[in-house]
């Protein structure tokens, strides 16, 4: 099975759509309040028939007491928002679809808030 099979246009070349690529949340329940969903999946794990995402809400919205290093805010081309690390969840891979951009840039930002959630460091 190939994840996402298109091939997104960067200022290198073009790169397979997986690990740090950001999709519409496109369930109905919850895209109001998480618009985006961001794939923090290994490529190395493409078998699987689910990817592990992490919400992203409008900064705006960001409870004040967040730790910063938990759920940072990104500032994107769609806006500011911020990685709900703490509320990450796997879905189907059939779930995502059209990615808009790839937040590889945020590498960093993303896997030390996992890092945090999950070792505490």
């Amino acid at each position: 099975m190939s994840i996402n099979t298109g091939c997104f246009p960067t200022t290198t070349g073009c790169f397979n759509l997986a690990q740090f690529a950001l999709y519409r949340n496109t369930n109905k329940r919850t895209s109001k309040a998480y618009p985006y969903v961001l794939d923090v999946q290994s490529d190395l794990t493409e078998v699987l028939d689910t990817r592990i995402v992490i919400p992203l809400i409008p900064a705006r919205a960001l409870d004040k007491s967040s730790p910063d290093k938990l759920c940072p805010v990104l500032h994107i081309e769609e806006g500011e928002f911020a990685v709900m690390t703490h509320l990450m969840t796997s879905i189907p891979l059939a779930a995502l679809k059209n990615p808009i951009t790839t937040l590889e840039t945020f590498r960093e930002e993303v896997i030390g808030a996992i890092d945090l959630l999950i070792t505490g460091i």
